[in-house]
């Protein structure tokens, strides 16, 4: 019984766990951290997810600091931390 990694289809790998059983997950981990990377609020909803997976903010990021600042953005801009820290005292708190 092999305990490695193996191709099981081709979307998933497997691999034998000790106790017997087999473990299946993708093959590619597009795992959605707790806390949004920009803001570090908790993800809350599908809308939060959909953000991440389009852009690796929550969707409030998106919203009130991605968006108006897309072309900054785009070009690697981020807001700073004293911004960061502004926008969840005023509008985040208040939803």
């Amino acid at each position: 019984m092999s305990n490695r990694w193996h191709l099981f289809d081709k979307d998933r790998i497997a691999r034998n766990h000790k106790s017997g059983f087999l473990i299946i997950k993708p093959k590619k981990n597009n795992v959605i951290p707790f806390v949004c990377p920009l803001c570090d609020l908790l993800m809350r909803n599908q809308n939060d997810i959909l953000s991440y997976h389009k852009n690796k903010v929550c969707f409030s990021c998106e919203t009130h600091l991605l968006i108006p600042n897309k072309k900054k953005w785009d070009t690697g801009w981020r807001p700073t931390k004293q911004q960061i820290k502004e926008y969840i005292k005023n509008v985040r708190n208040n939803y």
